[in-house]
């Protein structure tokens, strides 16, 4: 909760600190990666962006609208 609310604000260093930690949560942690990665897209790390997005996709859990949005933004 206090991760979105931080993202929100755009406190980005906050709301990614609490992030990393919920991307071991059975329940979240899908959810925490997605928004991870876009804090380091908006943050321009697109690097490790990269790594969560290539994550993703081994899992299978992006839509083809999401990972074509992706594509765009690393493509920037």
């Amino acid at each position: 909760y206090m991760a979105n609310i931080y993202f929100e604000k755009e406190d980005y260093l906050q709301s990614e600190k609490l992030f990393k930690t919920l991307t071991q949560h059975k329940r979240f942690g899908l959810i925490a990666q997605f928004n991870l990665m876009t804090i380091y897209f908006i943050t321009d790390q697109k690097d490790k962006g990269r790594t969560i997005y290539k994550d993703l996709l081994q899992q299978n859990t992006l839509s083809e609208s999401q990972k074509a949005f992706i594509e765009r933004v690393l493509k920037e």
